[in-house]
């Protein structure tokens, strides 16, 4: 986890979500994280007929716990590299849901929100089978309307 910081505190304002974000070393001592490496099957991994072929893999595991205080402890990474451009890939073989769980890979600049905007690439909460995206910006920001804002019949995809 050497490219990531372990945010420790409360959840931001905005979101207001009921846990608490713990430290790397509360985070691994609560057994909240864990990177295991397994044995996989290419056939299983990747639904295709790659024979008997077994391939080693790390996975990252995470969950929250309830406290007795109320809100569950949780972690949440954030990457310490920046990027002023790029594409952007996340290769999940399972996206969590459970109480307490808000999984997302979203792009921000904390430091000047919303002014230079933040895309939420995917997002769920608790227990939704569905992706959610979202573009948040400033009240200034215009853009070109392209799709009919009456409309309530989009895709939404189940998360896979």
């Amino acid at each position: 986890f050497d490219g990531y910081e372990f945010h420790d505190g409360p959840d931001s304002v905005g979101s207001a979500g009921y846990n608490m974000y713990v430290s790397k070393e509360k985070a691994e001592s609560l057994d909240l994280i864990s990177i295991e490496t397994e044995t996989l099957n290419e056939a299983k991994l990747y639904g295709r007929d790659y024979g008997n072929e077994e391939k080693r893999q790390d996975f990252v595991y995470m969950k929250s716990l309830p406290t007795d205080e109320g809100p569950r402890d949780s972690i949440r990474l954030e990457g310490k590299r920046r990027f002023d451009r790029g594409l952007f890939v996340i290769d999940l073989h399972h996206m969590p849901a459970g109480c307490g769980v808000w999984p997302a890979f979203w792009l921000t600049d904390e430091t000047n929100w919303p002014n230079n905007g933040e895309i939420d690439i995917v997002e769920g909460i608790n227990y939704q089978n569905v992706a959610k995206t979202a573009l948040h910006t400033s009240a200034e920001c215009d853009m070109y309307q392209q799709v009919d804002p009456t409309k309530k019949d989009w895709y939404l995809g189940p998360i896979i």
